[in-house]
């Protein structure tokens, strides 16, 4: 005898049964109470359609998860730098590897409210929409906890949210100037160490000039390979005393920056947009990458203040260190 398959749930204790008809009502054969055929049928339905989509979630490949997921840190990277068109363009790359993704929406979220800051934006609603759409419960919980206070101050008036966009600017702001207070020592001690990598810079170059040419005199392979070696230990030192006397001269510059901020006439909207800015620097900084990095965070930040304030503008024309990146930026 074919085993039939269920195609109702029981609204009491949840066990997926059998009915035959569509309509009337039906016993639970497990906990024996009555209920509605057509209620049982459609919950059956309902969780049915939850677990296939679950499912049509999961036929992404390894590799298509692993391009969904670079993909989705482009994104991540282009909305800290308020690369709007970027991080759409990558949203919608995203989109041709799956459409069951909540985090692929709620991007577009961000895109359109300028990563939560637009509070009287209303084109994000369809996006949002179709994240709650396909997430899962702890997925519902994940955008409920980052659309919360999005949602709370849009409610509010445009005196309220200008007073509340202070409020967060001074507190991103203190939260800003400790997290420099942290790095200063560590600067302050790289400072401390570029005598000692010059001079060792000096002393190894002449070693290893000495090590070759009397190695070339004597025709001695092991002076020039010694000397050889001292030569690229010397290049080493040399370059990190360049490296890190620029990486100095660039983070003093934008602590002298910092030091002027309150006295520029910035609107709250771009104190914001300039203050998230300067955390990108903090982090480049914090995370002693290369001066390529320090120099295009930098880049970005000027890009921003001279567009903001013609005061800050000046004050950064006149700045031996700063100048240099708006000649960058006009050209």
């Amino acid at each position: 005898m074919q085993e039939q398959k269920p195609n109702a749930k029981c609204p009491y204790c949840g066990a997926e049964l059998n009915i035959g008809y569509d309509k009337g009502t039906g016993l639970c054969t497990v906990c024996k109470k009555q209920f509605d055929n057509e209620k049982a049928i459609k919950l059956y339905n309902s969780l049915y359609e939850e677990k296939k989509e679950e499912q049509e979630k999961t036929t992404l490949s390894g590799e298509q998860y692993l391009e969904l997921d670079r993909v989705l840190n482009r994104v991540e990277f282009h909305l800290e730098r308020r690369n709007f068109n970027s991080a759409k363009e990558e949203l919608e790359k995203a989109l041709t590897i799956t459409t069951n993704d909540y985090r692929i929406y709620f991007g577009f979220v961000r895109v359109e409210t300028q990563n939560l800051t637009d509070y009287r934006n209303t084109t994000h609603e369809e996006y949002l929409k179709k994240a709650i759409d396909c997430a899962d419960s702890e997925e519902k919980k994940i955008i409920l906890r980052l659309y919360k206070d999005f949602y709370n101050l849009s409610k509010l008036s445009d005196e309220d949210i200008l007073q509340y966009k202070k409020e967060e600017n001074v507190a991103i702001k203190q939260k800003i100037e400790e997290k420099f207070k942290d790095l200063i020592p560590v600067y302050m001690k790289k400072e401390r160490s570029l005598k000692l990598s010059l001079i060792l810079g000096i002393v190894v170059a002449v070693l290893s000039l000495a090590g070759l040419i009397v190695g070339a005199i004597l025709k001695n392979e092991v002076l020039l390979v010694v000397g050889s070696v001292l030569l690229f230990i010397s290049y080493l030192l040399f370059r990190n005393f360049y490296l890190t006397k620029k990486a100095n001269k660039l983070f003093n510059a934008l602590l002298d920056f910092y030091d002027q901020f309150d006295n520029f006439e910035f609107s709250e909207e771009g104190k914001r947009e300039i203050l998230d800015a300067m955390k990108l620097c903090r982090k480049e900084f914090a995370n002693n990458n290369n001066t390529t990095g320090y120099e295009n965070s930098l880049a970005s930040l000027i890009q921003i203040i001279i567009g903001a304030s013609e005061k800050a503008r000046r004050y950064i024309l006149s700045h031996e260190t700063l100048k240099e990146f708006v000649d960058i930026y006009e050209d």
